[in-house]
């Protein structure tokens, strides 16, 4: 078995960022609303929010599991 280089490993990632953000938008919410929450992502130890794309790939993840508390940890 071959080992997954780390460009594979960051296309994965893409990839599953782009099927959950594909998902949510075919769920679609007629009439339109703000279906997220107004409340920044931040980690939840350290209460640091997070900052560039990292906001958003949070909120897609959250969005996508169903999560109603924006402070995430993952290890």
């Amino acid at each position: 078995m071959r080992k997954q280089t780390s460009k594979s490993k960051a296309a994965d990632k893409f990839q599953l960022v782009a099927d959950n953000l594909l998902a949510l938008m075919e769920q679609g919410t007629v009439p339109w609303r703000k279906p997220w929450n107004v409340v920044p992502t931040c980690n939840a130890i350290t209460g640091h929010r997070y900052e560039g794309l990292n906001p958003l790939l949070a909120q897609i993840d959250v969005m996508a599991k169903g999560y109603t508390y924006p402070h995430l940890c993952w290890l």
